[in-house]
């Protein structure tokens, strides 16, 4: 919605001299000293600074809401193109057991070290159209279009870390070697998942000085796209995503604007998935749920309410936090095209559940997908974005995120559920196999007997940055 004004800095300064001139008067009239009179004067001008009510010509961009209906703006609308490149980049650590007389790196006693493994990195660029339309009184339909141009990730050995020494892939051994290193990822491109957004403002700054903005919001993304596999091009995911946010903003002064949001995503299968449901044992199905609350602050340097120009700057941070789930990761691709798969005498990509019911392997095994449990993570981030209008139909900015995930395992299957009560996950209980049938104890297995299996250990993601950087251009209409 927009709305120009006039007031801004010489209405205050009027309301203010028509409020404190009497007393200004009085105060020069008396025997006060002129210092003191110029304190009273600084004192008033400050007070009336920080409580006059503020009017703006513009809201937030994180609450401005294209409407339809008004007397004077029966219709809004907008399209926006931006360009958006992002860097991801993580250390993988995996768990190694450690036994005292048995390894001169634990001489004060057993312990489960995590060794350095590998470095991963995937970067992304996309274009994205979002058209924008108002319906009707701070109420607004949008959507997302996403072309990736590149979409890849590339796997290698951290640093130390050789073929002679690393447990991933170990040379001229094809038969313990997860996958070759280095590994590079497909080339990823093609139309995404769109998203189609609706938002409804029920408090208006700008209909009524005495509230703030709030808005209320819901995206819905639709798994339109290719679906990504390990052995194909496919950018999309797979999922239906619902997304539910409220934002709230308040002009504290005429160049002070900070807001506040809550949000949580909520993912499900598509009927074309890799997240299948494979049975009464297995614990995880749909990729992990999340919720997460946004701060932030936009500066308003400058402004005419003649033109409606303006020039802003945004800061603010983000927390999120991921529930645990089935992902795509960064080992995704290097698991779901691992030379194991094909090998019948490599057992690191094969599903344990199939090799317990047939341990002499007469039929078909079934192996990975690259799709595996992932542990709850949270994610902090943090931006600073520069928006520039400098008429009322056209805007440009920019905006430069920073963001970290805590460390947590990305191979962390459950061994399948106790059906009959009786202890551990068994292969014969009373009830059947009790064994997920995506649970691979070659990655998932936590570090322990290494009579079971020496090398089951589970990897994890640590160091994980991210950068982001996006551009765009807005018309209005």
């Amino acid at each position: 919605m927009s709305r120009p004004y006039s007031l801004h800095s010489n209405v205050l300064c009027s309301n203010f001299g028509a409020l404190v001139t009497p007393a200004l008067r009085c105060i020069a009239s008396t025997s006060l000293s002129r210092m003191f009179t110029y304190r009273i004067v600084a004192a008033f001008t400050l007070a009336a600074w920080l409580l006059a009510p503020t009017v703006a010509s513009s809201q937030a961009i994180v609450t401005d809401v294209l409407d339809a209906a008004d007397e004077d703006d029966p219709f809004d609308a907008a399209i926006d193109v931006r360009y958006e490149f992002s860097s991801y980049s993580s250390l993988l650590v995996r768990e190694q057991p450690c036994y005292q007389g048995s390894d001169a790196d634990c001489p004060s006693g057993s312990t489960v070290l995590l060794r350095r493994e590998l470095k991963a990195e995937r970067t992304i660029h996309r274009m994205v159209i979002s058209p924008r339309i108002g319906l009707y009184r701070d109420l607004e339909l949008s959507a997302d279009l996403p072309i990736v141009l590149l979409d890849q990730t590339n796997l290698d050995f951290a640093s130390g870390v050789t073929p002679q020494n690393s447990t991933v892939y170990r040379e001229n051994q094809p038969n313990s070697s997860l996958f070759t290193v280095p590994f590079n990822g497909t080339q990823r491109s093609g139309f995404g998942d769109m998203r189609i957004g609706l938002k409804y403002s029920p408090l208006n700054f700008q209909r009524d000085e005495t509230e703030p903005t709030w808005v209320l919001g819901f995206y819905y993304t639709a798994p339109t796209g290719k679906l990504k596999t390990a052995t194909s091009d496919g950018v999309g995911e797979g999922i239906h995503t619902i997304e539910l946010y409220t934002t709230i903003s308040r002009r504290a002064t005429s160049w002070l604007e900070p807001y506040f949001n809550f949000h949580g995503a909520f993912r499900f299968p598509a009927s074309e998935t890799l997240f299948e449901d494979r049975g009464l044992t297995q614990t995880l199905v749909s990729p992990g749920n999340s919720l997460g609350i946004q701060l932030g602050t936009e500066f308003i340097p400058w402004e005419d309410n003649t033109s409606d120009a303006r020039l802003e700057f945004d800061l603010g941070f983000r927390a999120d936090y991921h529930f645990e789930g089935r992902e795509y990761t960064q080992l995704f691709e290097a698991l779901g095209n691992s030379a194991c798969n094909s090998n019948p005498d490599c057992l690191l990509t094969t599903y344990t559940r199939e090799l317990k019911d047939n341990p002499a392997q007469t039929l078909q095994l079934g192996h990975t997908d690259g799709i595996t449990d992932v542990e709850q993570y949270g994610i902090y981030s943090t931006w600073i974005g520069l928006h520039y209008q400098p008429v009322r139909y056209f805007q440009l900015g920019a905006k430069f995120m920073y963001s970290r995930q805590t460390a947590h395992y990305i191979t962390n299957s459950d061994p399948g559920k106790d059906l009959d009560g009786n202890g551990p996950v068994q292969e014969d209980g009373t009830e059947g196999n009790e064994y997920s049938p995506v649970y691979l104890e070659g990655i998932d297995s936590p570090a322990g007997d290494p009579a079971s299996a020496p090398n089951a250990t589970r990897f994890r993601a640590q160091n994980a940055d991210s950068f982001h950087v996006m551009v765009h251009l807005t018309g209005k209409f």
